[in-house]
């Protein structure tokens, strides 16, 4: 099920006039569990708790989804971003420079 609003704006005017988690329910009430939408100026598909837990999240453990940046962002960020490699199993590289982000925001004792 498809439904992208307005031109070029989509359904942002939706949501600034609600809350944007009564937008969501508004927009999957009812719906098949993945829904494609305009978002913020954007194409985003919206998917139902279900649907995530049973395959989307398996496949970022097992790392089979990629971070999905355009190649500029990749230019800008860098190949080595944390932001840009991909995570999972089998990224160390991933996993060791989110754990030292991780510590180094951690509150101190």
């Amino acid at each position: 099920y498809w439904s992208m609003g307005w031109p070029i704006i989509g359904h942002t005017p939706g949501i600034f006039s609600m809350t944007l988690e009564g937008w969501r329910e508004k927009m999957v009430q009812g719906k098949p569990p993945a829904v494609l939408t305009n978002f913020l100026f954007t194409n985003t598909v919206l998917v139902s708790y279900q649907l995530y837990s049973q395959h989307i999240h398996s496949m970022e453990l097992d790392g089979k989804l990629g971070s999905g940046c355009p190649p500029t962002a990749l230019k800008l960020l860098g190949k080595s971003s944390v932001l840009t490699l991909p995570g999972g199993k089998g990224h160390q590289q991933h996993k060791r420079l989110r754990t030292k982000l991780l510590h180094s925001l951690a509150p101190k004792p």
